[in-house]
């Protein structure tokens, strides 16, 4: 009975996968997709809340989040990262081979002046039974060649459209790279402004517990405590001391990935200590199929298989006859000073019909080549957009996820600062141990610093989104 009723459940959810792979169903909404929302987060004595949004192009969309210095940083990285210098490059020299493609539909024309002298055997056959003499001749030829393959089946067309089509690709792969760059760039200085907001809360922790041993210190000499609270007073202020030690080297290696990223000499890059302004902006993300389109990576894809498709039809045109033209046009003289005489005149014209007879298979195995490439193509492409479709995903949920973290985090916080503070007054009456006061102020640090976490990463996700979906604001 269980065995039945679980081969009709199978084949319940066969029947509806099978038919939404029949009708190419594409999905219409982001299962995550968030709500417009105003979020307000307290952070140290700053209320944070989304970037004031106001003329941001279309592509520029690090300007969302309202930080100057991200805006000088990706503009930076954008002009003198090297990876996107060599990027360029190819996406030269792909549209260098796309006239180097064009080049074949036109005639071949070279002028080749040449100087033959050659000497005669005297033992050479001829046709007559008479002897034969040594004979030197000079020769002296001023041609215009010219060499013409008529493109009579479209092949070469084919290839030209093929070579344009991957520097389309190539254009795309760039924009794909420059995307990738800046995002890479985003996230690092979203990285330095959480361990900077984490540094202030850490300053502003050892000043606390500095004050706090001094009191302690007070009472032990007083002989109200034991020994035990003051050595904790002074572990509890050097454990943050380590803690912020910590954070600085922490900083200086996101420091350094910068300044790759921005192709400057680590030796002379510094970026200045900053502290978090503002949460992530509030933005309307494209719905798909849209984002796919926007994609850069996506659209490389797409151009790739149309350059597949006519390389495929250009070989499919190549086990056909091929027709050419050959022709000469100049002078020709046996001494200099008739070079020029109008009875040098020389010239000749043809044409070929080439015809494949037997090549052992050689263009048929280059036509499955292409046909399997082509194929392999439209997979990448397929895949592509399921992988985009999923990065967009996770990057919704992720985001969801730390906005309802960031909310119930405030209220947490809130409780364990009130907390700390009737701690520290009961331990100034001699109600509780200083145990009491470490372990208050233990929980208050760790709430302050993931406050400051959740905040950075929640930017860190609206940045993964952003490249998820291309960089496109709507």
């Amino acid at each position: 009975m269980h065995v039945k009723k679980y081969l009709f459940i199978i084949s319940i959810i066969s029947f509806h996968w099978v038919h939404a792979q029949e009708n190419n169903i594409q999905p219409d909404s982001w299962k995550w997709l968030i709500p417009s929302q105003e979020l307000k987060i307290k952070l140290g004595k700053d209320t944070l809340t989304t970037p004031p949004i106001s003329n941001v192009a279309t592509k520029e969309w690090w300007k969302a989040f309202g930080y100057q210095e991200l805006n000088i940083l990706t503009k930076l990285a954008l002009e003198e990262n090297n990876h996107i210098k060599i990027g360029e490059t190819g996406v030269e020299a792909s549209k260098a081979r796309v006239k180097y493609a064009k080049s074949f539909l036109y005639p071949s024309v070279s002028f080749n002046p040449s100087l033959m002298r050659q000497e005669y055997s005297a033992n050479r056959p001829l046709p007559f039974d008479v002897a034969a003499q040594r004979i030197t001749n000079t020769t002296y030829t001023l041609p215009l060649d010219l060499s013409y393959e008529v493109d009579i089946t479209g092949k070469i067309n084919n290839q030209a459209k093929a070579s344009s089509y991957e520097w389309q690709a190539s254009q795309a792969s760039q924009n794909a790279l420059e995307l990738s760059v800046t995002a890479e760039v985003a996230r690092n200085f979203t990285r330095l402004l959480t361990l900077d907001a984490e540094k202030g809360i850490l300053e502003r922790t050892i000043q606390s517990r500095q004050e706090n041993l001094e009191i302690v210190e007070t009472r032990y000499k007083a002989g109200l405590v034991n020994e035990i609270d003051y050595q904790r007073a002074k572990t509890e202020l050097s454990s943050v001391m380590v803690q912020l030690k910590n954070n600085q080297l922490q900083r200086n290696d996101i420091e350094l990935t910068l300044s790759n990223l921005c192709g400057q000499p680590p030796s002379t890059f510094s970026i200045e200590s900053t502290n978090l302004k503002y949460l992530a902006p509030n933005i309307t993300y494209l719905l798909p199929p849209a984002s796919e389109i926007t994609r850069p990576d996506i659209q490389a894809d797409e151009y790739r298989v149309a350059s597949y498709q006519n390389v495929l039809k250009s070989a499919k045109k190549d086990l056909y006859p091929s027709l050419y033209f050959n022709g000469s046009l100049g002078l020709l003289s046996g001494e200099t000073e008739d070079i020029f005489d109008s009875k040098s005149r020389n010239w000749l014209i043809g044409a070929t019909l080439s015809v494949p007879v037997f090549e052992g298979g050689r263009r048929r195995a280059q036509l499955s080549i292409n046909e399997h490439q082509l194929q392999g193509s439209e997979n990448r492409l397929e895949q592509k957009k399921l992988m985009a479709n999923q990065e967009v995903e996770q990057a919704l949920s992720n985001l969801s996820q730390v906005n309802e973290q960031l909310t119930i985090q405030q209220e947490f916080l809130s409780a364990a600062q009130k907390a700390a503070e009737l701690s520290s007054q009961r331990y100034r009456k001699g109600l509780v141990t200083y145990l009491e006061v470490v372990d208050a102020e233990r929980i208050v640090l760790e709430a302050e610093r993931l406050q400051a976490q959740l905040v950075g990463q929640q930017l860190i996700n609206t940045i993964n989104l952003f490249e998820a979906t291309g960089g496109e604001l709507q």
